[in-house]
């Protein structure tokens, strides 16, 4: 981690491309071992105690001692606005996730629609043609069409009779995808655009072409 000449680090410590999140509590712990290092405790102790008889009176700092203090003062000033700038970039690692887990959600087909039958052109490899020009291997999958969940299925009534209900496969699935969406919906312009940089580099399928 690159420091500024005041010790002061030049980045947060949160890998936006990493799906690596840390409690309130961890953040704490580790911006406070991070001060640790440029003013160990006995350092920080002493610091702390000439501010506090100068405050009162008590004591008359020398001019060192002074600029000492105001440069600990400083220090601690620029460490909380640093710590403010990990907590609002984990705050962002955290809603973009939640945001790739509900889009990833939503794009499931819904349990009550089925799936049409798809095809896959699988890329296998390279081989080459009696000219000698490279020609993609490819294998071409056919996936049979996934038929709708039933919407009402047999269950009892309170007093045991047979009666038809919702299915409850498909009551979970809406509810999932509708939680998902909300979170799609209430997600910031911020956290969108670094999922969109998050998302892995397409690679051209040759079997598509």
């Amino acid at each position: 981690m690159l420091y500024k000449e005041n010790n002061i680090p030049e980045e947060s410590f949160i890998d936006l491309m990493s799906n690596t999140t840390f409690t309130d509590k961890q953040i704490d712990k580790r911006v406070k071992a991070m001060e640790a290092r440029v003013y160990p405790a006995a350092t920080e102790l002493n610091l702390n105690r000439i501010a506090t008889g100068a405050a009162s009176g008590a004591y008359t700092p020398t001019d060192e001692e002074a600029a000492a203090v105001a440069e600990f003062s400083t220090f601690l000033q620029e460490m909380a606005a640093y710590k403010e700038v990990v907590i609002a970039d984990n705050n962002l690692l955290i809603e973009t996730i939640a945001y790739e887990k509900a889009t990833a959600r939503l794009e499931q087909y819904p349990l009550a629609d089925g799936k049409p039958e798809w095809v896959e052109h699988i890329f296998k490899g390279w081989d080459m043609d009696e000219e000698g020009n490279q020609i993609p291997i490819c294998e071409t999958v056919t996936h049979p069409a996934i038929n709708p969940l039933p919407p009402m299925v047999p269950g009892y009534d309170d007093d045991g009779n047979e009666i038809q209900v919702p299915n409850p496969e498909i009551v979970k699935d809406e509810a999932e995808r509708a939680a998902a969406q909300t979170i799609v919906d209430s997600t910031s312009d911020a956290a969108k655009g670094l999922a969109d940089d998050r998302k892995p580099e397409v690679v051209p399928n040759p079997c598509e072409d």
